[in-house]
């Protein structure tokens, strides 16, 4: 999403016990923080970040739980004590069980936060057909309840790529493509984009 005083970029992935992002250089992540961006990695399970167990909680008949952390992140935080290992990130999120707990991630909740009515900014969903780790109903939900919601004009659009996967599943052509047209997306609807079209 778009956000009112900085843009933002999210990504995550996690498969194959391997770590989904290393320290690197990110040439185009770098071109998008220097236009003001906030960006964000997530490490869902089924990556080998925090070990075994945490590949294991991700593969063959966990590997939904791989699409599930994203889809959590994203959309329904209240549910995250029902995962392997949720109970143990009450400390850091709040427990459900308890009113307070429940009132806080309840907060960041994002689907059960749009409101309708609301004049929402901007926000590119993005999603492949023959991705196998977010399934592309997902994305295209949210888009829907936003695109219901919101009274702004702004455009809330999903992209569809119907030949790519997710990460890795995709060709370099493709994921240049994503990266080209979710950077013009936030530039064009921030005043990065604007500055832009001045010069």
């Amino acid at each position: 999403m778009v956000g009112r005083s900085k843009p933002a970029f999210i990504s995550a992935f996690g498969s194959y016990g391997s770590p989904g992002y290393r320290p690197s250089f990110a040439g185009r992540t770098l071109a998008l923080i220097d236009q003001g961006a906030v960006v964000g990695y997530a490490a869902v399970r089924g990556g080998g970040e925090y070990g075994r167990e945490w590949h294991r909680a991700g593969k063959r008949e966990n590997k939904p739980n791989t699409w599930r952390d994203l889809i959590a992140v994203c959309e329904d935080t209240l549910r995250y004590v029902a995962e392997p290992k949720g109970y143990v990130e009450e400390p850091e999120w709040g427990a459900i069980s308890d009113p307070a707990g429940y009132s806080a991630v309840k907060s960041i909740d994002s689907l059960h936060a749009v409101v309708d009515g609301t004049p929402y900014p901007a926000v590119l969903l993005s999603t492949g057909v023959t991705d196998p780790r977010v399934a592309p109903c997902h994305p295209a939900k949210m888009a829907a309840r936003l695109q219901a919601a919101t009274t702004s004009g702004r455009p809330i659009l999903l992209r569809v790529d119907f030949d790519a996967g997710h990460g890795m599943g995709s060709t370099r052509a493709q994921q240049d493509a994503e990266a080209a047209d979710t950077y013009a997306f936030i530039l064009w609807q921030t005043a990065g984009g604007a500055s832009i079209k001045e010069r």
